[in-house]
């Protein structure tokens, strides 16, 4: 029995990966839906096939055989990057005719619950043992395991990859048949990816219950972000119009502006529309003051008039 070390893996560059990094991965690889749901759900699927301890066993988390020199999913891969794409190949595959079926596949493009993408592995090939569930063909059946059995399993926590030596060709630790100890069911939430993708969707209307996936309305942080963005454009541009406005009024005020004003009926456009703002406003200045002018020769005149006619009575 030959034995191998597997180097550590490097999904992401200078990051010691996770077990919630590489459900990602292989999501992204397959082109299926990268939901809170569906990394759960392989996350699950990796605790049936080997300990979340040691998810990362042979650098192979889900057993499988496609690009390694073992058919009964016992290969190791060089590293979980290249097992996160053969893996996803293999699912991929089988969709379109291979041996493992296309449940898998069609239960993760539908973001499907835990019990009907449980009900798609265990029925399919993956596992020649379908997890011991006497139901789908299990030839060493676990007494009273049905179909849906992931949903019994709990998400495991988070848990990095490490380089421990591992045996190629011994059988899987899981195998089917894991009892994956109880952790927390939401861990796996913010671990190893950077930026706004690392955090969980908030989810806004749940009005059929979780168990209906379709009913939720979510928004993710990096949409948050975006909006933010959008609406610091927007006030910021509210902001320079009004100093535009206010600047332009100033302008027209200005010696200069008066000065400019005569052009206002040469020019056209925006230029002529500009300088016919300012010759408006020197118009009416001067208007004005021409009507205060005379409103004080009238009323000096009047007094004129006042004090003429009482000499004349003294």
């Amino acid at each position: 029995m030959a034995t191998a070390t597997a180097p550590k893996s490097s999904i992401f560059v200078n990051s010691v990966p996770t077990n919630f990094l590489w459900a990602t991965l292989l999501l992204k690889n397959i082109g299926a839906p990268v939901t809170p749901n569906n990394i759960n759900n392989v996350l699950r699927w990796q605790a049936a096939e080997n300990p979340p301890a040691s998810w990362y066993n042979r650098n192979n988390p889900l057993n499988a055989s496609l690009g390694t020199n073992k058919g009964d999913g016992t290969g190791l891969y060089s590293d979980l990057t290249t097992a996160a794409k053969e893996t996803a190949t293999m699912i991929v595959q089988g969709y379109k005719g291979g041996a493992i079926g296309g449940g898998i596949y069609t239960a993760l493009m539908n973001n499907a619950p835990t019990d009907q993408f449980s009900i798609q592995v265990v029925n399919s090939n993956w596992s020649s043992n379908h997890y011991g569930v006497a139901a789908a063909g299990s030839n060493v059946a676990v007494p009273g395991r049905q179909a849906t059995w992931f949903t019994s399993i709990p998400v495991p926590g988070v848990v990095a990859a490490s380089n421990a030596d591992v045996n190629e060709g011994t059988a899987p630790a899981g195998s089917g048949i894991a009892s994956p100890a109880t952790v927390s069911a939401d861990a796996a939430a913010n671990a190893g990816v950077q930026g706004c993708e690392s955090k969980k969707p908030i989810i806004l209307i749940n009005t059929l219950g979780s168990s209906f996936t379709g009913a939720k309305l979510q928004i993710t942080a990096c949409q948050i972000k975006a909006m933010g963005g959008g609406l610091a454009v927007f006030f910021g541009g509210g902001l320079m119009l009004g100093g535009l406005f206010m600047l332009s009024s100033a302008f027209a005020k200005s010696a200069i502006g008066k000065q400019l004003a005569p052009v206002a009926g040469v020019l056209g456009g925006a230029p002529g529309k500009v300088a016919s703002a300012v010759s408006y406003s020197s118009r009416n200045e001067r208007q004005v003051n021409k009507q205060n002018k005379k409103t004080d020769r009238s009323r000096a005149k009047n007094e004129y008039e006042s004090n003429r006619e009482f000499i004349k009575g003294e």
